[in-house]
């Protein structure tokens, strides 16, 4: 079985220091390039787009209000299921889920 290691990449702007919470729940810290996930912690949505890579698994946004990321998040979302599974087109009201 795979391993299911979490390589968290931390973006924080907050003055909390949320790679230490990362440490003590157990998790690791990484450079984005070796990262499989996210904590984003800062409010630049284009900043987090592109800091989206085909390598990231998940990324936990740490506030309310993340309207703004929707677009960033539905495209990498897109992207990653274009590795040979089915999609619907994003803009055919399916919400970049895979198509039946």
């Amino acid at each position: 079985m795979p391993s299911a290691e979490a390589r968290i990449f931390v973006r924080n702007d907050a003055p909390i220091r949320l790679d230490e919470a990362v440490v003590a729940g157990g998790g690791v810290v990484f450079p984005l390039e070796e990262a499989n996930a996210i904590v984003w912690a800062a409010s630049d949505p284009e900043e987090l787009a592109r800091a989206l890579h085909p390598g990231i698994r998940w990324v936990q946004l740490s506030f309310a209000g993340i309207e703004d990321f929707f677009a960033a998040l539905r495209l990498w979302r897109w992207q990653r299921r274009m590795e040979g599974k089915p999609l619907g087109h994003p803009h055919d009201g399916t919400g970049c889920r895979p198509a039946a």
